[in-house]
């Protein structure tokens, strides 16, 4: 070890451009790989907001509804008939859909109104502020409000709304914005947007008791086994509808985005390859570092230094590119993911777990590559040093 490390070192750093040049292949290949999963990983968390704004334990929707957001009328009030069940401390219903919203001069028609589709979800906001992440305090009295509307904080410049009490219009009912929230920026295109249960059904002309889905809040002190033996109960004696645990249903829905349309098939097809063009890159580099030192590794088998002792020089040179590309290329990821997510896509994020997970692939994938280069150090001959 004593020799292969400054041996690793003199390899690397012989021909300077040749190693800032596969210095740089493997960090973009981080970067790249990095980005790409915070994508999916933004995605994947995006699809389940909706689910976890109520933070409940339980939910009941119609029966084979794919996600959230495809929403249908269930047949029956179930939050009347699931009160007092035991083991149910409360449940709450659900009203979404999407419906398109105004703001700016609400009277007028003044070509700088602001004109977009939102996600609206209906329910108690007295239930969902206390697990929804708060990014502006409330600032105004909502009672004589004809709507009072809450949105991502992400979200202000798209809908036009500038700040807390701006006057808003959903399908043709006007209110004001009462809050910001922080963590719901959405990738459909249509913001998410919270209102009271009584004003979602005026807006979406249901009837008084419609809903599209029961978030179920059980007792205190309850584990995950317990909730998931209730869920089962219920399903049982309601099987014209599905009873899912809230991880049950938030992995439905990041499933059927992820797998079954083209945005997130799209982009876990571009993370796959990401890591496959880090992986080619990060072989062919340490493979032509090899190939540019093989009368130097000649030489040395020919003073009787071992195969062992070379081997541990390669492992040495690899792990010494892939960490300092890694870690380098984990710097220029997050700062793409920061740039995405504050100018382009407010739903892009950065897991604390995946720098960590990506450093360690990226030096697991220095050593699969420099295999090929101990196939070209076992074939190279003693006799190659005095070859020209």
């Amino acid at each position: 070890m004593r020799l292969a490390w400054p041996l690793s070192c003199a390899f690397l750093f012989t021909n300077r451009r040749r190693f800032y040049g596969a210095l740089a292949g493997v960090l973009i290949s981080v970067a790249l790989m990095q980005f790409q999963t915070s994508m999916v990983a933004g995605f994947l968390h995006s699809a389940k907001s909706p689910i976890r704004a109520l933070n409940a334990q339980i939910w009941v929707t119609p029966k084979h509804q794919p996600s959230f957001e495809f929403a249908s009328t269930l047949p029956r009030a179930y939050h009347l008939l699931l009160i007092g069940l035991d083991g149910v401390a409360d449940a709450v219903p659900v009203v979404n859909g999407f419906a398109s919203l105004k703001t700016g001069a609400i009277e007028s028609s003044d070509a700088t109104i602001v004109r977009a589709s939102v996600a609206l979800i209906g329910v108690s906001l007295a239930r969902v502020d206390a697990h929804l992440g708060k990014a502006g305090l409330q600032a105004i009295d909502t009672r004589n409000l004809p709507i009072a509307v809450a949105i991502d904080v992400i979200d202000r410049q798209l809908l036009g709304v500038r700040a807390i009490a701006t006057p808003v219009e959903i399908n043709g009912i006007a209110g004001e914005v009462t809050s910001f929230v922080d963590g719901y920026a959405t990738f459909l295109g249509a913001p998410y947007a919270f209102v009271e249960i009584d004003q979602a059904r005026r807006m979406f002309r249901m009837a008084s008791e419609a809903t599209c889905a029961v978030a179920i809040f059980t007792k205190p002190g309850m584990d995950s086994a317990e909730i998931g033996a209730l869920a089962r109960n219920i399903g049982e004696r309601f099987p014209e509808v599905s009873v899912m645990t809230a991880a049950e249903y938030e992995s439905r829905s990041a499933i059927f985005w992820l797998i079954r349309t083209g945005a997130g098939g799209g982009l876990l097809l571009s993370a796959v390859l990401g890591f496959v063009i880090g992986f080619i890159i990060i072989s062919q580099t340490l493979f032509a570092l090899t190939i540019e030192n093989v009368k130097e590794f000649a030489t040395l088998r020919a003073i009787g230094v071992p195969s062992s002792r070379l081997m541990a020089v390669l492992l040495l040179q690899a792990g010494t590119l892939a960490l300092a590309g890694a870690l380098m290329g984990a710097i220029l990821g997050a700062a793409m993911v920061w740039a995405t997510r504050a100018f382009v896509l407010g739903w892009v994020m950065l897991p604390l777990w995946l720098p960590p997970v990506v450093l360690t692939v990226t030096l697991l994938m220095g050593a699969l590559a420099s295999l090929s280069s101990v196939r070209m150090l076992y074939k190279i001959q003693a006799a190659d040093a005095f070859r020209q």
